[in-house]
């Protein structure tokens, strides 16, 4: 037994790993002695977009981060429609700025680190309104439990913050309002016996077909769309201002002429039937 152990564990390596969390433990027994190695997380989380980013949501994440540790060092680098960042260190600074300023923020990232080396924990959170909207969170850790702690309390912080059109900002809005009033037209003109000529008819569907197409290829009406369904909202200074704008006309396009332009096709078709 003494002769195998010089010879085995005496001259080789014996490696054991763990990757529980996407990170590595490692144990390396070395000459008979047994060495416990660094272990890493390195983890990326992207959420279903639809979530207001307001003071509360900030302060939020802020305490959940000086919870964990008092050595947090925050970053909040915004991103805005003039093609400039501005990098802020404190959450009222952020929005006594844009308080005065009246860009239009496009995304948010926030990031913490929890001590001052170039290794320490740190998370990035990201928001983005632009041409491919995200939310993402990533973490860099060396402690797997730590890791799990912060991401189901950022989690469950977010839940608390999601939009209630947020089904709404995936869809393709303005091709279904287009596909909506079509349908309309050929439900009425069904009940009514009302038979169109055949160019008026091709007519019809070309501009179904065409305007459909217009709008999902030109970037314009994209950013139409964004700004009335935002996949984020960024309640933030003079944002929050733009966005109340905003909800008063995705109020009037939800409210008033989808649901509408339904209950008259349905109350059309019941009075029909009924009379």
């Amino acid at each position: 037994m003494e002769d195998r152990q010089r010879s085995g564990l005496g001259w080789g390596v014996f490696l054991w790993k763990n990757s529980n969390f996407n990170g590595k433990i490692y144990k390396k027994v070395l000459n008979g002695r047994c060495c416990l190695m660094k272990e890493e997380v390195f983890q990326i989380h992207r959420y279903s977009v639809g979530y207001k980013i307001d003071k509360q949501l900030l302060l939020s994440l802020k305490d959940i981060f000086e919870q964990y540790s008092e050595k947090s060092v925050l970053e909040i680098r915004v991103g805005c429609n003039n093609n400039a960042s501005y990098v802020f260190d404190n959450v009222d600074e952020c929005f006594e700025f844009f308080d005065k300023k009246p860009y239009r923020i496009i995304k948010m990232e926030i990031s913490v680190m929890f001590g001052t080396e170039y290794n320490s924990n740190q998370i990035k959170l990201s928001f983005d309104n632009g041409d491919n909207p995200l939310t993402e969170l990533r973490f860099q850790f060396d402690n797997g439990d730590d890791y799990l702690l912060l991401k189901n309390k950022i989690e469950l912080c977010l839940n608390n913050f999601k939009l209630s059109y947020r089904i709404l900002s995936r869809l393709p809005i303005m091709p279904m309002l287009l596909t909506i009033v079509f349908i309309s037209i050929c439900v009425y003109t069904g009940i009514k016996n009302i038979i169109f000529p055949r160019t008026i008819q091709w007519m019809i569907t070309g501009i179904w077909i065409v305007g459909s197409f217009i709008i999902v290829v030109f970037p314009v009406f994209t950013r139409i769309k964004r700004n009335l369904f935002p996949c984020i909202e960024f309640k933030i200074g003079q944002n929050a201002l733009i966005e109340e704008k905003n909800a008063s006309k995705r109020n009037f396009i939800v409210g008033t002429v989808v649901i509408g332009t339904v209950l008259g096709i349905v109350g059309n078709y019941i009075s029909d039937f009924i009379f």
